[in-house]
């Protein structure tokens, strides 16, 4: 009878639930699943950045050009400009503008004539016009924005902004 009992303890069966196996199944699925996860976000991640940083070089060395191109009349008029930017290109911008050192606006793309006398109170532009190459995006209505300013100078003066 001893040798009988002992039989029946080495045949009962442990769910699968809860044996060794099905926890080390259930460790390595969320390994394979967390690694998953890391390697198709972070191409995501390294893109995007890549995107970001493609599009802040174009901004910012279309409009040091444009500067550079302004920057040889010396003083900014509404008809020197509006020549200028006729010979440039530019493809790729929605809206250009060119403001004298004290912010008044001398050429918008959009706007047909120039001579309103308003000055841009746009921040990107306050801080161009105190020397600093200003690079910003934000993201709203599902879709993204990009600014770039940058001062216009001559003879190591700052004439206006862009």
């Amino acid at each position: 009878m001893k040798h009988r009992a002992e039989k029946n303890q080495g045949s009962l069966k442990i769910p699968f639930r809860r044996s060794l196996q099905f926890k080390f199944a259930l460790s390595y699925l969320a390994l394979i699943i967390f690694v998953l996860a890391v390697m198709n976000t972070y191409p995501v991640f390294v893109a995007q950045e890549m995107v970001f940083k493609a599009k802040q070089t174009s901004l910012q060395n279309q409009a040091t050009i444009i500067a550079s191109a302004i920057s040889s009349l010396g003083e900014l008029t509404s008809d020197g400009v509006s020549q200028v930017m006729d010979m440039l290109d530019e493809n790729g911008l929605t809206r250009v503008i060119v403001t004298d050192r004290d912010g008044l606006v001398v050429y918008d793309t959009e706007e047909e004539d120039a001579s309103t006398q308003r000055y841009a109170l746009i921040q990107e532009l306050v801080l161009a016009l105190k020397g600093k190459d200003v690079y910003v995006w934000s993201y709203s209505g599902g879709a993204f924005r990009t600014t770039a300013a940058v001062p216009v100078m001559y003879r190591n003066a700052i004439i206006g902004g862009i």
